[in-house]
């Protein structure tokens, strides 16, 4: 599955290869790298060029005992690997819920995270809170948030998390670890159950149930 920058653009959808049924293959433009990630509502959602990268953003769902829960894999580097993973949707039983907008700035350097939360304080009372996350690239590791986020509400609760994903996620690995898939549901209360675990093998990481 080898892409020109071209069809990188226009064709996302041939940028998933299935490899077994609980597992999705994100593979760098021009083969060779690749990234290994659950199935379970796996799409593109984003193919572009970020700081002289080719970045292929993948969202995919959790199994979980009760609401719904996407994350976003961010792809992308030399070597092709995960540069982040965050929450892109969530819905709670009592509708409470996260939306995530993605685009890429004007001037290509940066990742926006448009934000709205909203979430029920009482039957007939709601909290709404609206924010945007910009990503950026160094060239190495990790896409990091410069500007310090504030320090209460669900936008520094996200970010706490990131903080703590960073570990996780560093060195950019190939595939995404347990522990981050964990973490991320964590950061909602959430549990995950039935989730396939990602390991990691000499010829390289694989699902199993």
């Amino acid at each position: 599955m080898n892409l020109s920058r071209r069809r990188l653009l226009t064709a996302p959808a041939l940028l998933l290869a299935p490899m077994d049924a609980t597992t999705v293959l994100v593979q760098a433009p021009g083969g060779g790298d690749a990234v290994w990630l659950p199935s379970l509502r796996a799409h593109v959602v984003l193919a572009g060029h970020l700081a002289g990268m080719d970045l292929i953003a993948v969202t995919f769902g959790l199994g979980l005992g009760g609401g719904t829960l996407d994350l976003l894999a961010l792809c992308g580097g030399a070597p092709f690997r995960l540069r982040g993973l965050e929450v892109f949707r969530w819905r709670g039983d009592d509708r409470s819920e996260i939306g995530t907008r993605l685009a890429l700035s004007g001037d290509g350097g940066s990742v926006l995270l448009r934000r709205d939360v909203a979430w029920k304080l009482a039957p007939t009372n709601w909290a709404r809170e609206s924010w945007t996350d910009r990503l950026q690239w160094a060239g190495i590791g990790l896409l990091d948030q410069p500007v310090r986020p504030p320090t209460a509400g669900w936008h520094a609760r996200l970010h706490q998390g990131r903080v703590a994903m960073a570990a996780l996620l560093s060195p950019a690995p190939a595939f995404v670890p347990d522990a981050a898939l964990r973490l991320q549901a964590a950061t909602l209360s959430l549990a995950v159950s039935a989730q396939p675990s990602m390991r990691h093998t000499p010829s390289g990481p694989f699902s199993i149930v």
